[in-house]
């Protein structure tokens, strides 16, 4: 395998900081067998001489702009009459199988968003913003060793935790509310995905407890069919049967879940069985903007060979759990 490194360019490394020099130091450290600068157009010329056959494995969602090299492929067959060998899926299906290393630092990525969300517990008391309680969360994050953080967090109180992906964080949270926090820490480039729903006031009232309660049934029904070759899309459907059963299949308006790995939306094959090392999240929800609130409890798994691991088990699931752990936070 070959790295190619951008061309050096002085005018831009004023502005952007220097680029990487070809140093052996680069090759253990990305696991690969040669460094080269430039190009990969040229190498490939040797390449073309000793192989029958191109492979485009870039995906066919990906823009030319993301990625060139399927351009480059057609390009190179052509050129020396090789064959064009589509195998688009094969970087999903690598993706999709976490090794050892890869599933230590999403550990640590969850870890270091436990420590965030804690904060959380703490913040989310009547008079502050939603920004208040993004800025305390991530600042948690930081200084728990996040590298970045996973994805814009969002923070929806009230009627703004009705909205799916709410980015404005603007809202004063009020005595009542519920909040939604789906935020998270990455570490090492791999991502965290958590959403967790908190009770303004320490408690749920009656109305928002049955919601939370429907959710969390939901996912728990999730979660006891989860076991390696059931797919993604076999998940949905229990997703989808659970909250039918408790009347609020109309108010559950996303997927049950999707892969997490490099990216916090990773690539994976939802049609196919789930293979063992695969890792995604199990979010169902409930959005009810006429009421003033939504529920969404988003935990992250790993396919085992005898079914799964709940990878965020120290994040707290149950309503009394939750309660509980608001009220220790707040020093309650």
């Amino acid at each position: 395998m070959t790295l190619f490194l951008k061309a050096r360019d002085p005018e831009a490394e004023r502005w952007t900081g220097p680029r990487e020099a070809i140093s052996p130091d680069l090759i253990e450290r990305y696991g690969v067998d040669r460094v080269r600068r430039g190009s990969p157009e040229t190498n490939l010329e040797g390449a073309g001489l000793n192989h029958d056959c191109v492979a485009v494995i870039a995906p066919s969602t990906m823009a030319k702009e993301d990625r060139s090299d399927a351009e480059l492929a057609s390009r190179v067959a052509q050129r020396f009459g090789l064959r064009l060998v589509n195998k688009r899926s094969l970087l999903a299906e690598l993706r999709e199988v976490h090794g050892s290393e890869e599933i230590e630092r999403m550990e640590r990525a969850i870890a270091i968003t436990r420590a965030g969300h804690e904060g959380v517990a703490k913040a989310t008391v009547a008079g502050v913003s939603e920004r208040d309680v993004q800025t305390q969360m991530e600042y948690a994050f930081f200084a728990a060793g996040a590298t970045a953080l996973s994805y814009s967090s969002i923070v929806g109180a009230g009627p703004d935790g009705a909205v799916l992906h709410w980015d404005k964080n603007s809202r004063l949270l009020k005595d009542g509310d519920l909040v939604v926090v789906d935020a998270a820490a990455e570490y090492g480039r791999y991502a965290a995905d958590v959403t967790r729903t908190y009770p303004v006031s320490g408690h749920f009232n009656a109305e928002q407890a049955k919601v939370y309660r429907a959710v969390y049934q939901a996912q728990q029904d999730i979660l006891a069919a989860i076991r390696p070759g059931v797919s993604m899309a076999e998940l949905q459907h229990v997703a989808e049967g659970s909250l039918r059963r408790a009347g609020h299949l109309k108010d559950f308006i996303h997927g049950f879940g999707h892969f997490v790995g490099l990216d916090v939306h990773d690539a994976g094959l939802y049609e196919k069985p789930l293979p063992v090392g695969a890792i995604f999240t199990v979010e169902p929800g409930v959005y009810l903007p006429e009421q003033g609130f939504g529920v969404r409890i988003e935990d992250e798994v790993i396919i085992t060979p005898t079914g799964y691991r709940l990878l965020t088990k120290d994040f707290p699931r149950k309503l009394e759990e939750v309660e509980a752990w608001v009220a220790k936070a707040r020093g309650n």
